[in-house]
């Protein structure tokens, strides 16, 4: 008798089942969120780049000086604003009319480059800013 089964099954069975918790997250995050999937998939994918880069930082921040958690977790405050990017310009367009040119931008405040950029400078600088007071104090 022959057996013609590949040993790396479990490889596929493994990967599949990760684009079905990829997919139900997705799912989640959309309906909590009121967003669609595409926005909601993209919102996913920079957080979970984020938090593969904060655990990097964890991870090898003694070895690695300039990477250590406690001296950039403020970039990673900002990170997360940053991740949330594509959920302002859906919520932005919400309620817009079907005949609204869609190479315009909406013109709300949180969603224009200034108050994008704004709120980023304001979370990196006051991250900073309570670090260094939390150090001066301990």
């Amino acid at each position: 008798m022959s057996n013609n089964r590949n040993p790396n099954e479990w490889v596929l069975i493994c990967i599949l089942f990760g684009a079905f918790i990829v997919f139900s997250i997705t799912v989640s995050i959309s309906q909590t969120l009121n967003l669609d999937l595409p926005t909601s998939f993209n919102v996913f994918c920079r957080f979970l780049i984020m938090s593969a880069a904060a655990y990097c930082s964890l991870k090898f921040g003694d070895e690695i000086v300039f990477l250590r958690f406690s001296d950039i977790w403020p970039v990673f405050l900002g990170w997360t604003w940053i991740c949330i990017w594509p959920a302002l310009q859906y919520w932005a367009t919400i309620g817009m009319p079907s005949f609204y040119e869609p190479n315009l931008w909406p013109t709300v405040w949180w969603n224009e480059w200034y108050g994008r950029l704004g709120v980023l400078i304001g979370l990196i600088a006051g991250g900073y800013a309570i670090r260094n007071a939390w150090q001066n104090r301990y």
